[in-house]
Protein backbone atom coordinates (compact mmCIF):
# COMPACT_ATOMS: atom_id res chain seq x y z
CA UNK A 1 0.00 0.00 0.00
CA UNK A 2 2.06 3.14 -1.58
CA UNK A 3 -1.18 5.96 -0.73
CA UNK A 4 -4.21 5.72 1.29
CA UNK A 5 -6.84 8.76 2.46
CA UNK A 6 -6.80 6.50 5.91
CA UNK A 7 -5.23 5.29 8.94
CA UNK A 8 -4.44 1.85 8.71
CA UNK A 9 -1.51 -0.46 10.00
CA UNK A 10 -0.46 -4.31 8.86
CA UNK A 11 -2.20 -6.64 11.49
CA UNK A 12 -4.70 -4.46 12.88
CA UNK A 13 -7.23 -2.61 10.22
CA UNK A 14 -5.22 -4.68 7.33
CA UNK A 15 -5.53 -8.24 7.77
CA UNK A 16 -4.13 -9.20 4.52
CA UNK A 17 -2.36 -8.06 1.38
CA UNK A 18 -1.03 -10.85 -0.78
CA UNK A 19 -0.51 -11.99 -4.03
CA UNK A 20 -1.76 -15.82 -4.35
CA UNK A 21 -3.05 -18.28 -7.05
CA UNK A 22 -2.81 -15.73 -9.72
CA UNK A 23 -4.68 -12.88 -7.93
CA UNK A 24 -4.40 -9.80 -5.01
CA UNK A 25 -5.94 -10.33 -1.87
CA UNK A 26 -7.02 -7.41 0.49
CA UNK A 27 -8.63 -8.55 3.60
CA UNK A 28 -9.72 -5.26 5.78
CA UNK A 29 -11.49 -4.68 8.94
CA UNK A 30 -12.46 -0.58 8.60
CA UNK A 31 -12.64 0.56 12.36
CA UNK A 32 -13.92 4.35 10.71
CA UNK A 33 -17.75 5.38 9.44
CA UNK A 34 -16.03 7.37 6.83
CA UNK A 35 -15.29 6.01 3.10
CA UNK A 36 -11.50 5.28 2.84
CA UNK A 37 -8.69 4.49 -0.68
CA UNK A 38 -6.03 2.69 -0.84
CA UNK A 39 -3.70 2.77 -3.37
CA UNK A 40 -1.49 -0.31 -4.74
CA UNK A 41 1.62 -0.61 -6.47
CA UNK A 42 1.63 -3.86 -8.11
CA UNK A 43 4.59 -5.67 -8.27
CA UNK A 44 6.55 -5.26 -12.01
CA UNK A 45 4.72 -6.89 -15.05
CA UNK A 46 1.62 -7.60 -13.31
CA UNK A 47 -1.57 -5.64 -14.03
CA UNK A 48 -5.08 -6.54 -13.16
CA UNK A 49 -6.83 -9.08 -15.06
CA UNK A 50 -10.46 -7.48 -14.17
CA UNK A 51 -11.62 -4.63 -11.80
CA UNK A 52 -14.35 -5.74 -9.29
CA UNK A 53 -16.74 -3.46 -7.95
CA UNK A 54 -14.89 -0.68 -5.63
CA UNK A 55 -12.13 -0.96 -7.82
CA UNK A 56 -9.82 1.16 -10.43
CA UNK A 57 -6.65 1.03 -11.97
CA UNK A 58 -4.55 3.96 -14.07
CA UNK A 59 -1.20 5.18 -13.86
CA UNK A 60 0.16 1.48 -12.50
CA UNK A 61 -1.77 1.85 -9.13
CA UNK A 62 -4.85 0.01 -8.41
CA UNK A 63 -6.66 1.60 -5.99
CA UNK A 64 -9.84 0.22 -3.74
CA UNK A 65 -12.68 1.91 -2.56
CA UNK A 66 -14.14 0.99 0.57
CA UNK A 67 -17.87 2.53 1.50
CA UNK A 68 -17.09 3.13 5.89
CA UNK A 69 -17.15 0.47 8.52
CA UNK A 70 -16.87 -3.01 8.09
CA UNK A 71 -15.22 -5.86 6.98
CA UNK A 72 -13.56 -6.22 3.29
CA UNK A 73 -12.36 -9.07 1.30
CA UNK A 74 -10.98 -8.29 -2.15
CA UNK A 75 -10.02 -10.43 -4.57
CA UNK A 76 -8.29 -8.65 -7.96
CA UNK A 77 -7.41 -11.14 -10.59
CA UNK A 78 -4.01 -10.35 -12.32
CA UNK A 79 -2.28 -11.24 -15.05
CA UNK A 80 1.06 -10.48 -16.96
CA UNK A 81 2.31 -7.63 -18.99
CA UNK A 82 2.34 -8.31 -22.34
CA UNK A 83 6.28 -8.58 -23.61
CA UNK A 84 7.01 -6.65 -26.86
Amino acid sequence: VVTSNAHFSMGAELDCLDIKDGALHFVLDQKFPCPARYGIKLPTGLHPAALPAGTAYFNGLLEIYVSGLGQYDILVPLAEDLKL
